[in-house]
Formats: C-alpha cells, structure tokens, sequence
C-alpha cells in the first residue's frame, strides 16, 4: 500500500485551511462585552440611588434598615448572575437562556405596564 494513497488530496488540505481562515472569534468582541457592562453597570447603580430615594419618600425607611435592603438586593443581582451563567452554560444554552430571559422579563414588566397604564387612564376618566 502506498503512502500517497493514504494521504487526503491537496484540494481538501486547501479547504480546511480556507475553513480555518475564516474562523472568528477571539478578542473582536471584546469592546461589545466592555460597553454592555457598562452600561449595566451604570443601570445598576442609578437604579440604586432611585431605589434609595423610593424607600426614603414612599415607605418612610432610613439608616440602616435603608442600607441593609440596598445591600441584599444588590449583593443577591450580583450573585445571582453565577448561578445563571452555571445554568447557561452547562443545561440551556444560549438560544433558551435569552428566550427564557425574554419572557420572564416581559412577564415581570407586563403587571407594572397595565397598572400604570390603568392608574392614568382612571386619572383621565376622573378629571372629565
């Protein structure tokens, strides 16, 4: 048996490196990744300072009861993206994390979308 005859043809060899070639990835991505927790980051801590104030004018909280639940809330979102990532990575994927995120997000906005909406609405109605 010749040793040629064993060998893949130079078309194929050529081909994988084409394929090879056009594989991204790396740190392209990476001013993507930056900016998205950023602005999280930003998000988080505006929430913050809202949340804050919320707690202080609505529910009348201050010192350290207002500090103590600051912390859990933020301590448990920062905690909690481990957990997810686990998750994620290991059972979901990424096409169901993103789809099971979506809708609960949505689930979770729609009541606070309908409430506000309807409390406008009566104030409408009541003003007439």
């Amino acid at each position: 048996m010749d040793i040629e005859s064993l060998s893949p043809p130079a078309h194929q060899e050529s081909r994988k490196q084409a394929l090879l070639k056009k594989q991204r990835g790396g740190w392209r991505a990476i001013k993507y990744i930056i900016a998205n927790e950023s602005f999280e980051k930003l998000a988080s801590m505006s929430l913050i300072g809202n949340l804050s104030v919320y707690l202080t004018t609505k529910y009348n909280l201050g010192g350290v009861f207002l500090v103590n639940i600051i912390n859990i809330w933020s301590g448990s979102c920062n905690f909690l993206s481990i957990p997810g990532a686990f998750v994620s990575d290991a059972y979901l994927g990424r096409f169901w994390t993103l789809l099971l995120g979506s809708i609960a997000s949505f689930l979770v906005n729609l009541p606070s979308h309908l409430f506000i909406s309807s409390r406008h609405v009566s104030r409408r109605v009541k003003a007439r």
